[in-house]
């Protein structure tokens, strides 16, 4: 089987070989393989896909003999899918394959295979050092000491803040993710509130006893509010002004989740009034954030450059998910994870 293998410096073309030997001992495959710069290089959208790192026209030139095309970032657009004439299946590592052109792969009657909740620990894990990093000032200590500056003043009565466990934590979204911070943060004895209608009503908790509540209630209630929805019509800038307003005072916002879901204008402006006690996020207005970033200037800001589910395990979840259903659609089975048109 002739395979090409659209690599990058997370989901490394022997992390791709080493799953194929795991899963297909017993196949040949013949690999070509195009290698991207991600995420040393970000990845860039069009009109047609989104999210991907790559030369279409080069991708293009390698796949005419490929039956199967794996990926993470690089592109799989209409016209790479019509260069590969032979194209069985296509393997993607995302939670949603928006670097493929789903569409024109479901009109040719190409399975278009994806790895949901491949980073789900990581950022699990990511969003929980946030939470801790930021109440206890953490970076900013750390900033201030190698500039020559000794904060003694953080461990005042007044300035310090209450420990994690004797927090109330509200998480929006109650999805894979958003359930293993649940379980993490059970750990600590904090009080955990959880808003997602859609969990709520199906009751697909996983056998978690989370106390659901209505948006209103999470808000004026919890003292750290984690975002862990996706981005939807709905969801799509539904933390703003009117939100942050509603939240407590001195209260923390955590975003390891994406950045259409803020309005980053009101959270400034929530944060420098000093309504918000601070708020950490790995998901941006736009990314690569501009130097010069207002939001960056804040002392209760911490913030990363989209790298919450950076883990070695994270690219083996994703390439062993992906090619666990190749080898069900090859033997013909039932594939799990198959993308098709909305």
């Amino acid at each position: 089987m002739r395979i090409t293998i659209l690599a990058d410096r997370l989901i490394t073309a022997e992390v791709w070989l080493e799953h194929l030997g795991i899963e297909m001992p017993d196949r040949r495959f013949e690999t070509a393989v195009y290698d991207t710069a991600w995420p040393d290089v970000p990845f860039v959208g069009n009109a047609e896909i989104a999210e991907f790192l790559g030369s279409e026209e080069e991708i293009a030139g390698l796949v005419g003999s490929a039956e199967v095309i794996l990926t993470h970032h690089g592109p799989v657009s209409r016209r790479i899918l019509e260069a590969a004439p032979l194209l069985k299946a296509v393997g993607c590592c995302r939670t949603g394959p928006v670097n493929v052109n789903v569409v024109e792969a479901a009109r040719r009657g190409i399975p278009v295979l994806f790895s949901p909740g491949h980073n789900s620990p990581a950022v699990a894990e990511f969003t929980v050092g946030m939470m801790l990093a930021l109440i206890k000032r953490i970076s900013l200590a750390h900033r201030c000491l190698r500039d020559g500056v000794w904060r003694g003043d953080f461990y005042r009565y007044d300035v310090c803040n209450l420990n994690l466990s004797q927090m109330a934590v509200g998480l929006i979204g109650f999805g894979a993710i958003g359930k293993l911070v649940f379980d993490l943060l059970k750990g600590f004895g904090c009080r955990l509130l959880v808003y997602d209608p859609f969990v709520q009503k199906s009751g697909a908790t996983d056998g978690r006893n989370a106390q659901f509540v209505s948006m209103e209630e999470l808000l004026a209630q919890a003292d750290i509010v984690s975002l862990h929805a996706r981005v939807t019509a709905e969801t799509k800038g539904m933390m703003g002004a009117a939100q942050f307003a509603r939240m407590r005072k001195g209260s923390f916002l955590v975003n390891t989740a994406r950045g259409p879901l803020v309005d980053y204008k009101a959270l400034y402006d929530a944060l420098a009034s000093g309504h918000l006690g601070g708020a950490a996020l790995d998901c941006h207005e736009k990314e690569p954030v501009e130097a010069g970033d207002r939001l960056l200037a804040l002392d209760n800001v911490l913030a990363t450059p989209h790298i919450a589910g950076a883990s070695r395990l994270t690219a083996h979840r994703a390439a062993g998910t992906v090619v666990q259903d190749l080898k069900r659609l090859l033997d013909g089975e039932a594939v799990l994870y198959r993308a098709g048109p909305k």
